[in-house]
């Protein structure tokens, strides 16, 4: 079913639809008006791992595996195992997949102090070009202001566009819910924090939001 809010998006925003051509929700996330951390572009990439990993001096193809721990700024992308492709164009593919339960685990700070971004799924890839991150199979995508869940997604196929801050969302028989559909959380402006006159040492109530992804694939 095609989303009829799609072409009042912004440009950036367009193309992901042709990445899903089963799209059921399409959803521009307006109740987030910052981006991610914008300063993390600037930042020196760093790659670890525990495993034998191959990397091209030039950059152009990488292979790296055991514990993967990709970092740039407050930009984390955790998995198993990561290939890193370089095209001529000069900016960086991330294909990231995990094994077992274990799944891969993207994260980032926002520009409004105090929240991040948190994805997880079996298999995430990173175009850092199209500034996308594209989570596949028991994909959840949560905003996180503290502990608190301000905001979750989950689905079979999330494309998260950071420049736009809109989630595209596929459902399918690998979504997070067992009846494969999409599901969408958000708390009101204002949720969660503590009502006038509480006393300091009082801790505010945090409804329990948060998805169990299924075991398997």
């Amino acid at each position: 079913m095609a989303c009829k809010n799609c072409a009042a998006m912004p440009k950036a925003t367009r193309p992901l639809s042709r990445l899903s051509p089963l799209l059921a929700l399409c959803l521009a996330m307006a109740a987030l008006p910052a981006g991610a951390e914008k300063a993390d572009r600037d930042k020196p990439l760093l790659f670890t791992s525990d495993k034998p990993s191959v990397y091209t001096v030039d950059g152009s193809e990488g292979e790296l595996s055991g514990n993967v721990i990709i970092s740039q700024g407050t930009l984390r992308l955790a998995a198993d195992q990561v290939k890193v492709k370089l095209p001529p164009d000069g900016f960086q593919r991330f294909f990231a997949s995990s094994t077992g339960d274990k799944q891969v685990e993207f994260r980032q700070a926002r520009d409004t102090p105090g929240e991040v971004v948190v994805g997880l799924a079996d298999r995430i890839e990173y175009d850092t070009r199209a500034d996308t991150v594209r989570l596949i199979g028991r994909a959840v995508m949560r905003v996180l202001r503290g502990a608190l869940v301000v905001n979750e997604a989950s689905s079979a196929v999330l494309v998260y566009d950071k420049r736009s801050e809109t989630f595209i969302m596929e459902p399918g028989e690998n979504a997070a819910q067992a009846s494969g559909r999409n599901r969408l959380m958000t708390l009101p402006r204002g949720a969660g924090a503590a009502p006038a006159g509480a006393a300091a040492s009082a801790v505010p109530l945090q409804p329990s939001t948060s998805i169990q992804p299924r075991k398997g694939s």
